[in-house]
């Protein structure tokens, strides 16, 4: 059918408009400090897993020993065929990523035409690319750039498909389908919905077109799973479709306390490579064993089943939760907070204010919509089944802005369509026609615009700019900014540190001092604070104010660790003997440090011939932990050190008394013995280490001594 020049024109001046519009957005953001793939991000993990690929690790077997793509690969291979010819530009990306964009308002002004006219078509682009969130996300350098653009296809491929039933349209739309799932693994429950309803429909009515149908669609997704599948099946012996990450992720959005939302379990450091390392550890520890990457994703899906199961009411709440969330106007973080960039830097995306918030209402209302040009209501229907299998995608795991993305790109469709559905029927006095859209889209938007008050991340990025700045030398903006936000944030203490370690680590020390002593003054329990002006005040020469400090932090839990050895260390090297002997005293009787490590830190003063801190320190320490034998034990040697062979004997005795089965407990009493001039006890002693420990020399030496009648 021939288009008027008129809609054509229409079309280009969209698709111009939003190609100047990311142009702009790109301009203004893609140098920003917070936006770059560094700081541990997932970004980070995408441009040095593409910049492998680009240099030749196609399969990233180097990057990933025997294991599994932990990330979503498509987007991994795209970036790499933008950073290999470009030579790493991070600017070609984002204009490619743009390019996609632009491509993607394009898909969408035409499956919204196909189901529902011209002017739906216009509708439909204007709504997408005046989507801030689609446009900012295809600035970050992350898979969430690839999602509105294969969402797009996707959607027009479907359409096409239902409404034409060729086994072509079919098999391009399971290749899609693949490929939205090589980006986001969560599709392919999308994937999974759309053959569950081409095998009913084929149970239903047997036609040999529908059967066509269901064989093109499930063997062109197959074809297009193999790659990623088989490459994980070469590296690791076991067959993982698409990533190794999915057990963890539902494990996260289902558990005690989950609320819906990101929030790392314990012992998993919130970060692709934290994720990776600590998964395998937690739960190899939990089952005893080596896994590999399916058996690591199954422990950890495994306990999310079984709190699902054990508290079946609870998770009916929380999934429900999940779809609300899915559905709600705010644009949860995830790495980058989009309100932040909307709302507080001076850009384009101010201007462009489409998003979830009319976005859900007009599309749930063109739910209810008719489309026009023949198609009937049920084909629309099930094309639109696209937006509810998306969102129970979601749902399944946890919400995230980025996550829930895609779902406003058939949103924007069916909104468009719902727009001009309603527009006709009140022309036309069909009221029912109307009435059904607006009811169904004002029951959406009270859901989508109820306050909720869920975190945006605003003020989180807030203060990583402030660091961003005092990293960059902007020492008085930086200070300025932290004060600001500290009169808005809930923890205006860590807001002041966190830009005080940003100055000291750009050597700006006297700047940096001054943060964390607000940091201080502000709320006083703030361990870290505390070893972080401890290290600053020991830098600046000022030990004795350095030692209180670190003191605090030693007993307060974090840096405890290197808080302790800062104090120790310094007391080794200090001249100072009485406040030494008091530091690591205090240190043994209040230190946040398991008992072990403590006990590493005394053999440290003692590898440092320092008995004469090391005696207090494990007195102290026997007294906070006693009947520990290994404790005991180190205090004699401590005594021994010292010269104090008799007290040391008595000490000995009883560490060989709580623990009779240690072999150097037994040698030390023996020295001890020697040193007192009780050589009989001193060789049965030293006898009985050496059947403890047939190879120990230094017994075999003692008892040789004992027998030539040496000291």
């Amino acid at each position: 059918m021939h288009r008027g020049w008129g809609w054509v024109a229409a079309d280009a001046g969209i698709l111009a408009a939003a190609a100047a519009v990311k142009a702009v957005a790109i301009a203004q953001l893609g140098g920003h400090p917070l936006l770059q793939p560094a700081g541990g991000l997932d970004s980070e993990w995408y441009v040095a897993l593409a910049a492998r690929v680009a240099g030749g690790d196609w399969a990233l077997a180097s990057a990933f020993e025997s294991a599994a793509f932990p990330v979503s690969p498509l987007y991994v291979y795209v970036l790499a065929a933008v950073l290999g010819p470009s030579g790493g530009s991070l600017m070609a990306a984002r204009v490619v990523q743009a390019g996609l964009g632009v491509l993607a308002v394009a898909l969408v002004m035409r499956s919204a035409r196909d189901w529902f006219g011209e002017a739906a078509g216009l509708i439909a682009g204007v709504l997408v690319a005046a989507a801030g969130v689609i446009t900012f996300h295809e600035i970050v350098l992350l898979q969430s750039a690839l999602d509105p653009v294969l969402m797009a296809a996707l959607a027009l491929l479907l359409g096409r498909a239902i409404r034409g039933d060729r086994w072509t349209a079919w098999a391009g739309t399971g290749v899609l389908a693949a490929l939205f799932a090589l980006n986001r693994p969560n599709a392919l429950l999308v994937a999974a919905g759309i053959v569950t309803a081409l095998a009913v429909r084929l149970l239903l009515t047997r036609r040999r077109s529908q059967a066509l149908a269901l064989a093109a669609f499930t063997g062109a997704l197959v074809i297009a799973l193999a790659p990623a599948a088989l490459r994980n099946l070469a590296v690791t012996g076991r067959l993982t479709l698409v990533s190794s990450h999915g057990g963890l992720n539902f494990y996260i959005g289902n558990r005690a306390g989950a609320d819906g939302t990101y929030e790392a379990p314990p012992g998993i450091t919130p970060s692709i490579a934290g994720q990776t390392h600590d998964a395998r550890g937690v739960a190899e520890a939990a089952l005893g064993r080596p896994l590999a990457d399916p058996e690591v994703s199954g422990y950890f899906t495994g306990l999310g089943l079984a709190w699902i199961r054990d508290h079946p009411a609870d998770a009916a709440a929380l999934f429900a939760r999940k779809l609300w969330l899915v559905a709600h106007r705010t644009e949860l973080p995830l790495n980058y907070s989009y309100a932040y960039y909307e709302r507080d830097e001076p850009t384009v995306l101010r201007w462009l204010p489409i998003g979830a918030w009319c976005l859900v209402p007009i599309g749930i209302a063109g739910l209810a919509a008719r489309p026009r040009g023949g198609a009937s209501r049920a084909a629309y229907l099930a094309w639109a089944s696209l937006v509810p299998l998306y969102a129970i995608s979601v749902a399944v795991f946890f919400v995230a802005g980025r996550y829930r993305l895609p779902i406003l790109v058939p949103l924007a469709i069916t909104g468009a369509g719902g727009l001009t559905a309603v527009a006709g029927a009140l022309r036309d006095r069909r009221w029912l026609d109307a009435v059904i859209p607006l009811a169904s889209g004002g029951v959406a938007a009270v859901l989508t615009l109820w306050p909720l008050a869920l975190d945006d991340g605003r003020l989180e990025e807030r203060v990583a700019m402030a660091s961003a700045l005092a990293t960059a030398g902007r020492t008085a903006e930086a200070v300025a900014r932290a004060g600001a936000i500290a009169r808005e944030h809930p923890e205006p203490g860590t807001v002041h540190y966190r830009v005080g370690l940003a100055l000291q680590a750009h050597g700006d020390l006297l700047a940096a001092e001054a943060e964390v002593r607000r940091a201080l003054q502000i709320d006083p329990r703030q361990p870290e604070a505390h070893a972080t002006l401890g290290q600053l005040l020991a830098r600046t020469g000022r030990i004795g104010e350095a030692r209180h400090h670190m003191l605090r932090a030693a007993s307060g839990g974090a840096s405890a660790a290197a808080a302790t050895r800062w104090i120790l260390d310094d007391a080794i090297g200090g001249p100072e003997t009485s406040s030494a002997v008091f530091a690591v005293a205090e240190v043994a009787r209040t230190a946040a440090v398991d008992p072990g490590n403590l006990r590493d830190l005394g053999q440290h003063l003692l590898e440092a011939r320092r008995g004469d801190l090391a005696e207090p320190f494990y007195l102290a320490l026997d007294a906070r932990h006693p009947g520990r034998a290994d404790v005991v034990e180190a205090l004699g040697v401590a005594l021994l050190e010292r010269g104090r062979a008799a007290r040391a004997a008595r000490t000995l005795e009883r560490a060989v008394s709580l623990d009779g089965t240690r072999p150097s407990a037994h040698l030390h009493l023996a020295i001890a013995y020697v040193q007192i001039d009780r050589p009989a006890e001193a060789l049965v002693e030293a006898r009985r280490a050496l059947e403890l420990r047939p190879d120990y020399p230094q017994a075999r030496g003692v008892i040789e001594a004992l027998r030539r009648g040496g000291p």
